[in-house]
């Protein structure tokens, strides 16, 4: 079929309408985001978002059926960044503790540039969209990376075995930190606690007693502060 000027005018009405419906898509999530993060998700409403996007509430329904559906997106948008990370660097390290270490500077790095975006994803406000039902599976996919790192570490002789309660405590003490800097409640460069953090987790994971009990005594003190 030959190409004709309608064909070009309609090949630009669509790149059109396409960059308009990811403009207003981003206005959307950046509105919302704000939002649940300084208000709260059951406490922001629709209009809110809307009036804060710049948007007609109409406008928000065409793309979301409900404030669910777009606090859902979010979460799974943030769960694609992560999971979108680097990882071939970690895998490419020589060893478990340089992968340890890797992953976690490429996770402050990504918290570095989403704040919001972690304190959202990994905070109480994205845990409300559930309204109690277990967690999502798409919240496991970081947790997932280290205990793989974890048992190929195992299998090479680095890690003499892989606790499902260390495991869950190793991931927790980097995603406190990230909590809090993402809170403003510590104002120095979060990527400076990278190596202090890949320390104690190698460290703990490698059977060292001593390093498990800060492992476990730094989690008791994370739990207590959320309670």
């Amino acid at each position: 079929m030959p190409f004709t000027s309608h064909t070009r005018r309609e090949q630009y009405t669509m790149a059109t309408k396409s960059a308009r419906r990811e403009k207003s898509l981003e206005r959307i999530r950046a509105a919302a985001l704000d939002l649940f993060v300084t208000k709260g998700y059951k406490e922001t409403t629709v209009d809110e978002i809307a009036v804060q996007a710049g948007l007609s509430k109409g406008n928000i329904y065409h793309y979301f059926s409900s404030k669910q559906e777009l606090a859902l997106d979010l979460l799974r948008s943030f769960s694609k960044e992560l999971e979108q990370l680097e990882w071939d660097i970690v895998r490419d390290a020589e060893c478990t503790r340089d992968k340890i270490r890797v992953g976690i500077r490429l996770f402050f790095e990504w918290v570095k540039k989403s704040p919001q975006a972690a304190l959202y994803f990994f905070g109480p406000e994205g845990g409300k969209v559930f309204e109690g039902e277990r967690e999502p599976p798409w919240s496991l996919g970081p947790l997932q990376a280290l205990e793989q790192l974890f048992v190929r570490g195992q299998a090479t002789g680095e890690v003499k075995e892989v606790l499902p309660w260390l495991l869950t405590l190793s991931f927790r003490i980097p995603v406190q930190l990230a909590l809090d800097y993402a809170s403003s409640r510590i104002e120095c460069d979060i990527v400076e606690y990278v190596d202090e953090v890949a320390e104690m987790v190698w460290c703990a994971v490698r059977s060292d007693s001593a390093a498990r009990d800060e492992l476990l005594e730094k989690a008791r003190a994370v739990e207590q502060e959320r309670g």
